[in-house]
């Protein structure tokens, strides 16, 4: 592990190439464009996404948070799948390993 980070809120674009937007607090670490992240699905089960690229966001209350662009390309299903999860509020692992 690199990093990890809290979840505040997440989105997907499908044009103009399907995106999975993630609005993310840095709690340690470094996060940047090429890592990882991991996103459980349950204790045992999950799945890594590449970080294609990353800026600073701000929410609804002004506060700064890190806006996360990850690679959605792949899989269609996949992409489907985890914007039905509707994730929010949840602590995710950041490593320099993983797979799209």
């Amino acid at each position: 592990m690199t990093a990890r980070i809290h979840v505040h809120a997440t989105f997907t674009v499908d044009a103009p190439i399907p995106l999975f937007i993630v609005a993310v607090e840095v709690i340690d670490g470094r996060v940047s464009a090429g890592m990882y992240v991991k996103i459980p699905f349950n204790p045992s089960f999950g799945m890594t996404v590449r970080i294609l690229s990353t800026a600073v966001v701000r929410n609804d209350f002004g506060i700064e948070l890190l806006g996360l662009v990850l690679n959605c390309d792949g899989d269609p299903e996949a992409r489907m799948f985890i914007d039905a999860l509707n994730i929010g509020d949840e602590i995710w692992d950041v490593g320099i390993t993983g797979s799209d």
